[in-house]
């Protein structure tokens, strides 16, 4: 492990023992409140994890989270960010950029708090699924979204910006094609009373 110092250019070596107790990669991290959330990641030649880890970035110890609701299926090379939400509860609604897409009529909702968003990823599968994870109550729930789908990718990027979209670039499909197609993933407010509040994909090309 490698801490870097935003405060000067010194990258130096953290010493503290790894959450399985051997080497392992590809999984996903989030900062918040001064710890660490790992989750999932893969060990050559062919075991991939499920499980979350908080590692205190003050005492640099790692301790196991005992966790609620339903985490997600083992999955490595996907991706997660910090999502902080406010008073108003949301649906997620997702509409494709560029690219294959399945379509789905499904909504969810999620409450006040901060999250670790996890996209996609490869298991025993490659997945296009979304799930948050709460950094408060150490709960996790599949966010069922409604529209136009990405397709299942793995090693793509995903990021968010202004704390309202999540934008997530590229991969491998199922077939091992590499994708160029953009989606972002934003918080819709409701504007008008036929209008249904929630996450939506959009083409900002249009």
């Amino acid at each position: 492990m490698w801490e870097a110092r935003q405060d000067r250019a010194v990258v130096s070596t953290v010493q503290a023992h790894t959450p399985h107790n051997t080497h392992f990669s590809c999984h996903s991290a989030v900062e918040h409140n001064g710890c660490m959330f790992v989750f999932g990641g893969y060990l050559y030649p062919k075991e991939k994890f499920d499980s979350t880890f908080a590692f205190d970035l003050e005492d640099r110890t790692w301790e196991p989270i005992q966790v609620s609701g339903t985490p997600p299926s083992a999955r490595y090379a996907h991706t997660a960010v910090l999502y902080k939400k406010g008073a108003e509860k949301m649906d997620v609604h997702i509409h494709i950029i560029r690219g294959e897409s399945s379509t789905s009529q499904r909504a969810s909702t999620i409450s006040d708090g901060s999250y670790m968003v996890v996209f996609g990823g490869l298991g025993n599968q490659r997945f296009n699924d979304v799930h948050f994870f709460d950094l408060d109550s150490m709960e996790w729930k599949l966010i069922e979204a409604r529209g136009e789908i990405p397709c299942a990718r793995s090693h793509h990027s995903a990021v968010v910006y202004g704390n309202r979209y999540m934008l997530v670039f590229g991969g491998l499909s199922d077939l091992g094609n590499r994708l160029n197609d953009l989606h972002i993933l934003f918080n819709q407010k409701k504007r008008k009373e036929k209008e249904r509040k929630g996450k939506v994909f959009l083409n900002p090309l249009k």
